[in-house]
């Protein structure tokens, strides 16, 4: 159930069904999921590039992207501001450069940022 969520390196990939079949949806730039997570309704706003303002982001919303390529650990890529709720998670963002799942990624995001939004 992975949802490829575009960026600027994915073109060429693209153009092989091998590559595309892997997921089971491919969204171009930008897209919305609301989700249940804990019993609640969340709302994952997922981009390739970080959003410094995103849907609902006060009102427990969360901002998911890659594009920085994060070093393992770490919270910020050079001068990358640290906003509660947004979080890279792009393909090197995990030591086995796998995909998250979906409950490992919202339990981190918790953890990392004390939310009480879930």
């Amino acid at each position: 159930n992975k949802i490829l969520i575009t960026g600027n390196h994915d073109s060429r990939h693209l153009k092989r069904e091998q590559f595309r079949s892997r997921f089971k949806s491919i969204k171009y730039g930008y897209y919305e999921l609301e989700t249940r997570f804990n019993g609640s309704t969340v709302l994952a706003v997922m981009c390739h590039f970080p959003i410094e303002s995103w849907n609902k982001m006060r009102y427990g919303s969360f901002m998911l992207h890659g594009h920085c390529h994060t070093p393992l650990g770490e919270n910020t890529y050079r001068k990358l501001k640290l906003i509660p709720n947004r979080k890279d998670i792009g393909v090197d963002s995990k030591i086995d450069h796998s995909p998250w799942e979906k409950q490992d990624l919202f339990n981190t995001i918790l953890k990392e940022f004390k939310s009480d939004a879930v």
